[in-house]
């Protein structure tokens, strides 16, 4: 236990903790909040950008490229979408039964939906007309839900 002085009143007071700073709550809501005054974020309307002007050296410059090989710009990225994530289908060691949350035919209807639109994709054509705008959906031919 430690002996504190009150920010407000002033009065010795013990605590056990080492962040405590007023003796009570009325003195604690008695002090203006500092954090709730003003520019919370750190930006200030009109601020000269910190890197504004500022010219990469040729030795940054290389560090960055080495960094980016073999990593490139996909669509998505070059349109500003999805933060530069590619989505890739995942590889074969954490698909199907060699997951560790894999719950074989226990799964829920939303799920298995979700594991046909992944493994076919977006139907092509209607089976039945062959038709090929409109909405197309994959159709449940056996009743059985399996995948």
């Amino acid at each position: 236990m430690t002996i504190k002085k009150c920010l407000k009143c002033k009065k010795k007071f013990n605590t056990y903790f080492s962040t405590q700073k007023y003796c009570s709550k009325e003195c604690f809501e008695s002090m203006p909040k500092l954090w709730l005054v003003g520019n919370t974020h750190g930006f200030i309307k009109g601020q000269k950008a910190w890197n504004k002007g500022k010219k990469w050296t040729q030795d940054v410059k290389n560090k960055i490229s080495r960094n980016r090989k073999g990593k490139g710009l996909n669509n998505q990225a070059a349109k500003g979408n999805h933060n530069g994530m590619v989505f890739k289908k995942l590889d074969d060691r954490v698909l199907g039964i060699s997951n560790c949350n894999w719950k074989g035919n226990k799964v829920s209807y939303r799920n298995l939906h979700r594991w046909v639109h992944y493994w076919l994709g977006k139907p092509k054509q209607c089976e039945m007309c062959q038709k090929t705008n409109g909405r197309l959906h994959w159709a449940n031919k056996s009743g059985n839900y399996l995948r």
